[in-house]
């Protein structure tokens, strides 16, 4: 239901636009519209919210901005075999998600959108809020299964 209601967004960019034009804008209105960030968590959504977040960017003449923490957390270990195993793991996790992440960026720049990317080891929810006030950005765009995480910072 949650990629069915996002491929509904992409489909309708004049609706997102109108919705936009229609709000009062304030002081810096024009800057924070340049940019949208989105959280990507590499779910079965994932496709779902590029194809939402490229018809925001589209209408919107905005920069995306793909962004994915990478959170490790270490078991407990008295000899610190496992602290040492975890960074490995955490190093491996992040190189993969940077690759992946870049993938996704260079379909999206193949259609003509501005993209970076944002991956680091870091708690995703704190990643992604984060990015969005360090770029004044004016979207957040993420699946529902992480609301309850981004609504906490």
């Amino acid at each position: 239901m949650l990629a069915k209601r996002h491929a509904n967004l992409a489909q309708e960019p004049a609706e997102i636009g109108q919705a936009v034009r229609s709000s009062s804008p304030g002081p810096g209105y024009r800057e924070r519209m340049k940019t949208i960030i989105v959280a990507v968590d590499f779910s079965p959504v994932t496709a779902a919210l590029g194809r939402t977040a490229s018809a925001f960017a589209r209408r919107l003449h905005a920069r995306l901005v793909l962004v994915h923490g990478v959170e490790v957390r270490p078991l407990p270990d008295e000899t610190g075999l496992m602290l040492e195993y975890t960074a490995i793991l955490a190093a491996g996790a992040e190189q993969s998600a940077h690759r992946r992440l870049a993938r996704l960026a260079q379909r999206l720049k193949a259609s003509g959108l501005a993209v970076d990317t944002v991956c680091r080891l870091e708690s995703p929810a704190a990643l992604v809020t984060g990015e969005a006030a360090r770029r004044g950005a004016a979207f957040i765009i993420r699946s529902e299964e992480h609301t309850s995480e981004l609504q906490s910072h």
